[in-house]
């Protein structure tokens, strides 16, 4: 297992989908709970960031738990929480709600980022509704360290996005193409989750 730190967000409201997203049932499971099992085939260091406004599944319940200092910011808070308390120089920042996500690209990801000494490894996949023809995917993402400077220093002009925060840093894109982009698929509101039949990657 690698040494970085893998935080997993928790602290979102779900609006669009009108449920914690993380509770929903996967593959036996909730979906934090397999975004969690998937985070521990990559290391051992895994932390929930946030204040989940759900009760924690029981098999989750031993994992640290690290409120963000600013709320309702969205995912740059506990990015800035994660970079600021973890140990190790690596952070890996995830989303919980990827069904598909398996722990062979997580592991991809944290060599690449000891590798290629970028201040971030960002998943990027095709989007030809963008102008620029991908996405990136902030919250599927090793940073640097050495960047938290940069993120407080977005937080207290208020400037929250995390895509713009990416401009500023030297990013390695992970260009995940055809069924490998599917990793990423998330669920944001009702009709994601009905039909989509999500199975485990590797």
């Amino acid at each position: 297992m690698s040494g970085e730190t893998i935080g997993i967000l928790v602290g979102g409201q779900s609006s669009r989908m009108g449920r914690p997203k993380a509770l929903i049932q996967v593959e036996g499971g909730t979906l934090l709970e397999r975004t969690a099992m998937v985070a521990r085939q990559t290391t051992s260091n895994v932390v929930l960031l946030g204040t989940p406004p759900f009760d924690l599944p029981m098999s989750l319940r031993e994992l640290p738990v690290w409120p963000d200092e600013h709320e309702d910011i969205g995912p740059i808070a506990g990015l800035q929480t994660l970079l600021s308390r973890m140990k190790s120089r690596y952070g890996l920042m995830l989303s919980c709600d990827m069904p598909r996500l398996g722990p062979s690209l997580l592991k991809w990801m944290s060599g690449a980022a000891h590798v290629l000494r970028a201040d971030a490894v960002v998943c990027q996949t095709e989007d030809p509704a963008s102008p620029k023809g991908h996405r990136m995917h902030p919250c599927c993402a090793v940073y640097d360290g050495r960047i938290l400077d940069k993120v407080t220093d977005a937080i207290d002009n208020e400037e929250f996005g995390l895509c713009e925060l990416l401009t500023q840093l030297k990013v390695h894109p992970h260009v995940l193409l055809g069924d490998n982009a599917r990793w990423l698929d998330n669920w944001n509101v009702p009709e994601d989750v009905d039909g989509d039949g999500a199975q485990a990657a590797t």
